[in-house]
């Protein structure tokens, strides 16, 4: 199982939740914690999130020590990212 090691901005609680991920303890923007979840059982390890509550941007910070490959391609009308991860 992945490990969770997400940062923690001090004064956040008010709207985080405290949750446990991967055997982790970490404070969580709510929106954010089914994608966690999902990104963590699929192998990937997260190190940092926001939901976007400031910007109306969310975002998500991989850790890349079981990732293989990433690319981005252009297809025209979109661009997309592959990433290639060991389990």
């Amino acid at each position: 199982m992945a490990t969770q090691e997400n940062c923690h901005a001090e004064g956040h609680e008010e709207y985080q939740e405290l949750v446990e991920i991967g055997g982790r303890e970490f404070w969580a923007d709510p929106e954010m914690i089914p994608l966690l979840r999902a990104l963590n059982d699929a192998g990937l390890k997260t190190r940092s999130h926001c939901c976007g509550h400031e910007t109306g941007r969310p975002w998500v910070v991989l850790r890349m020590d079981n990732v293989e490959t990433v690319e981005v391609r252009n297809r025209g009308e979109y661009d997309e990212v592959l990433i290639q991860w060991k389990r």
